[in-house]
């Protein structure tokens, strides 16, 4: 769609007073929170001393990936947990999840957020019955099949960061695992939805603190506490 800025018909007598530019629609608005537009000189006036219309201005990214998931919507941590667990839609096209991440719906900003609904959509492929798999897979969607040699190929603080986060993610998505084993235990009958609601809400608590954490140390307890919970939570089905 084209947009004229000013028309000036040759025939006519009035002198011209400024030049004649078409311009398309502004695009959407990218990532980096600017849009920009193509102007094109259709008549020139000699009197004129306007500038070219602009081509290039800022806007607010809103994430549409977001906008394409399920849950996000409901009010508490349980509530957004329950609509996950029984949804049975397909997912939005080009992503391998139907709902909005716990994690991700807490970011600020749209950039961070579609990165880290696409994180999520990545490792959906990680999942399956053989656990040692599922971790091999979460390895190498983080770049971590060999860690010790990434960490020694560090010599700046942004690779390290970098490195950081990828760890802290590969934790994250085991814990993420543990959340889906419940939903298959609760769509095999062998947990009840308030079971699976009440593992998955402690789970994801903890995903939110380790994000949180402000120490190494911090990070291990959170994740020993997380194992010896999913553990107390299996013994206790086995004596029911």
């Amino acid at each position: 769609m084209f947009s004229v800025v000013y028309v000036y018909a040759e025939n006519d007598t009035v002198s011209c007073t400024q030049d004649v530019w078409s311009c398309t629609a502004w695009s959407t608005c990218s990532p980096a929170g600017s849009q920009t537009r193509t102007c094109t000189l259709v008549s020139s006036c000699p009197n004129a001393d306007n500038d070219k219309p602009l081509e290039l201005m800022d806007c607010e990214y809103v994430s549409t990936l977001s906008k394409s998931l399920e849950c996000a919507d409901l009010s508490t941590l349980k509530q957004r947990i329950g609509c996950r667990l029984g949804l049975d839609k397909s997912p939005p096209p080009g992503l391998n999840i139907a709902f909005m991440p716990e994690e991700c719906s807490t970011l600020f900003d749209a950039v961070s957020t579609d990165a880290c609904i696409m994180r999520y959509s990545n490792a959906e492929s990680c999942w399956g019955s053989d656990s040692s798999k599922t971790d091999s897979c979460l390895k190498r969607q983080f770049n971590l099949t060999n860690l010790m040699s990434r960490r020694n190929a560090c010599n700046d603080a942004s690779c390290t960061s970098s490195l950081t986060d990828d760890v802290d993610s590969l934790a994250k998505f085991r814990i993420q695992e543990l959340e889906n084993r419940a939903a298959t235990m609760l769509s095999k009958g062998l947990i009840t939805q308030d079971d699976a609601v009440n593992i998955i809400y402690y789970l994801e608590e903890q995903k939110l603190a380790l994000n949180n954490a402000p120490t190494n140390t911090d990070k291990i307890r959170y994740l020993s506490d997380v194992k010896n919970k999913w553990t107390s939570f299996i013994d206790g089905l086995r004596t029911r």
